[in-house]
């Protein structure tokens, strides 16, 4: 299968934040409801190397929807998943010293 589609990295490119918020209602906006349109997709990774320091995404103030893994020399988990439109999304974390990478794209 070829794919000859590109696909672009919006909003920055692929950034690097340090998650200090240790409470969902102390979390930071990573992707602003303003540049999510249809089609965008989030890649995010937990860069910590604890495995137990955790972070985790929510959408605007629900419950939390994705739980990154920390991982031995920034190899923590990782996913891809498309934006809803309307909510912002947040990131916290159990430590308060995690590092999420992150970018937006549009398909």
């Amino acid at each position: 299968v070829a794919y000859t589609i590109d696909k672009t990295i919006t909003e920055g490119g692929l950034q690097k934040i340090k998650i200090t918020g240790t409470s969902k209602g102390a979390g930071i906006t990573i992707v602003p409801t303003a540049t999510i349109t249809a089609g965008t997709y989030v890649i995010v990774r937990n860069m910590n190397s604890t495995k137990t320091n955790y972070i985790y995404l929510a959408v605007g103030t629900t419950s939390d929807f994705i739980k990154l893994a920390g991982g031995s020399s920034g190899s923590g988990d990782f996913a891809i998943f498309p934006a809803a439109m309307g909510t912002d999304i947040k990131a916290w974390a159990t430590a308060g010293t995690e590092i999420l990478e992150y970018a937006t794209y549009e398909v």
